[in-house]
């Protein structure tokens, strides 16, 4: 009797994920860029093979952060800075509106830059970062794009397995979900066939408001080979830690989570991800523009059916066997 009613539960709980999957939804998400070095037209990357600092817009590791050299003080507002203060940020998709703003994704005054934001309100949303998305959304051809050798470089040193990424050129994302889930993330670049794209995923963001980044500096050192240490952090004085690493890819010979990566979201945290290219090029002057999918994977509700069924049914078959 025990089996026929526990082969019921798993049948009614099966079904019901069925329906429950066919009825999901897609909710809207908000994207957020920031147009420090925009384009006046659609533009892949502003990278390539030559010179550093030759394309139109160079490198964009300068990107607004608390402050961007040593004797910097913080940007005060309003009006233009002057000597080594940073430009005010200038942000749209602020609250969804298409006017640059110089409020900040989430009320973000850490050192470190931040290229984008994302946030997701529904338990079924997903949102692209794309510089197609940005001008779709906000008439804004925002600088999407990173060097393909940030995550993990291929020029120094020569192995894989020790390899480390540069700061100068990783993007920096912060994301959101308004409700707990989790949250998968697909990455494509847009001018290299095959490329591929290692994450960095920590908890929070970077509350640095003493020291200015430095962009200049090895990370992810080993590649998360051995697994997180400290230098998986990204360093730049900013304020992250080991405990702070939620999710990760890992290179060397046997890579894994490159372009593809899930991690566990809690409700209303902002998490940062950091992302570059792993193994395709040079740190500085090999750039690849991207579109970075996210989408969330909530667990259907009749999942948490089939698991009190079970549990009913197994216990009810327990007080059987117990009472005979």
């Amino acid at each position: 009797m025990m089996k026929t009613n526990l082969a019921k539960a798993v049948s009614m709980a099966v079904a019901g994920m069925a329906l429950s999957a066919g009825a999901s939804n897609s909710w809207a998400s908000t994207t957020m860029y920031n147009t420090y070095k925009a384009f006046a037209t659609a533009t892949p990357t502003d990278g390539g093979a030559t010179a550093n600092g030759s394309q139109a817009n160079g490198t964009d590791g300068w990107v607004w952060g608390f402050k961007w050299s040593s004797n910097a003080t913080p940007w005060a507002g309003p009006g233009t800075p002057a000597g080594d203060q940073p430009l005010p940020p200038s942000f749209v998709g602020i609250n969804g509106s298409a006017t640059p703003s110089s409020a900040t994704p989430f009320g973000y005054l850490g050192s470190a830059p931040v290229n984008w934001a994302m946030e997701l309100t529904g338990a079924a949303d997903s949102g692209v970062i794309s510089q197609a998305d940005s001008f779709s959304r906000y008439g804004v051809y925002a600088d999407i794009d990173t060097a393909k050798g940030a995550w993990s470089d291929n020029i120094s040193p020569s192995t894989a397995a020790t390899a480390s990424g540069w700061r100068h050129n990783v993007d920096f994302g912060l994301f959101r979900s308004a409700v707990e889930t989790d949250i998968h993330l697909h990455l494509v670049g847009l001018t290299q066939a095959g490329t591929n794209f290692g994450f960095t995923i920590f908890k929070g963001m970077d509350t640095n408001q003493t020291d200015a980044y430095n962009h200049h500096g090895p990370w992810n050192s080993g590649n998360n080979v051995a697994g997180v240490t400290v230098n998986t952090l990204v360093g730049g004085d900013t304020t992250f830690t080991v405990d702070d690493v939620v999710a990760y890819s890992v290179g060397g010979a046997a890579p894994s989570n490159l372009n593809d990566i899930t991690f566990h979201a809690k409700a209303d945290q902002v998490y940062t991800i950091l992302l570059g290219g792993y193994r395709n090029g040079t740190w500085v002057n090999t750039a690849d523009g991207y579109v970075l999918a996210a989408s969330a994977v909530p667990i259907p509700s009749a999942v948490w059916l089939f698991g009190s069924a079970v549990a009913g049914m197994i216990g009810f078959g327990r007080r059987k066997v117990l009472t005979a």
